[in-house]
């Protein structure tokens, strides 16, 4: 898309032409992946129990979230592409080198950007940890999902803050767009990431499912396990790589 759409150096030129169902789809293809994703693994745990007591539930959850919710987002992707036409597009550098979002260090000074990610990759280590010893206490599964909105916030905010900057080279560019465009592995590792947070949601939510309806854990462990070792290995990996950009540019 970005080619037809002159002045837009990345993916932000096509969001910036797009606008509204640029935004809108956006937010769908966080939501939806999440939800749908959710949807199979409890159906997938469902198909193990004999009673298959989550039938109904994910049968209405289908029809009344998802499918609506996949509906809209294909039209909303038919109106982004109808939407694009050959029209002068800012560079992104207008947006994100002037008064850039979720960098902090613009205001505190480019030593407090280097702190979030510290504190960044510190907080992911310490999600894997927890996850591995939830067994130990009732609260635990609560420090998780509390643990997994905090990592993705300060993840967002390192990306944009100061990832991008010092990966591009370009201390005053925060684009994240340029960011996956010129280094795609970063892109796959950001990625990456989000399959991790989203498998330890999933987790939590599938075990809290199971044990309001009564039913023993035992018979979900092997699929609880699996999406336990996912979340860490992912998390684990994208920090990994996250770090080692780091120690190659500076």
């Amino acid at each position: 898309m970005v080619p037809h759409c002159p002045g837009a150096m990345c993916a932000y030129g096509v969001v910036n032409v797009a606008a509204p169902y640029s935004t809108i789809s956006i937010i769908l293809n966080m939501f939806l992946p999440f939800a749908y994703g959710l949807w199979l693994i409890v159906e997938l745990a469902n198909r193990n129990q004999p009673e298959l007591p989550f039938t109904r539930y994910l049968a209405r959850s289908f029809l009344l979230v998802l499918f609506p919710l996949v509906l809209i987002d294909s039209a909303v992707d038919v109106g982004l592409v109808a939407m694009i036409r050959p029209i002068y597009a800012p560079c992104c550098s207008s947006a994100y080198d002037v008064n850039p979002p979720f960098s902090p260090s613009s205001i505190f000074g480019p030593e407090f950007g280097l702190l979030v990610i510290a504190i960044t990759v510190t907080v992911a280590l310490v999600l894997i940890t927890v996850q591995w010893f939830e067994g130990y206490s009732a609260k635990a599964p609560l420090l998780t999902g509390l643990l997994c909105g905090v990592v993705a916030l300060l993840y967002l905010v390192a990306i944009h803050d100061t990832y991008a900057p010092l990966v591009l080279g370009l201390p005053t560019h925060h684009c994240p767009y340029c960011l996956f465009q010129e280094f795609p592995d970063t892109a796959f590792f950001s990625g990456l990431f989000w399959v991790g947070i989203a498998s330890a949601g999933w987790r939590i939510i599938l075990e809290a499912a199971w044990k309001r309806k009564g039913l023993p854990l035992d018979s979900i462990r092997p699929l609880s396990g699996f999406l336990l070792k996912a979340s860490s290995v992912a998390i684990l990996f994208s920090m990994v790589s996250m770090v080692s950009h780091l120690i190659l540019v500076l």
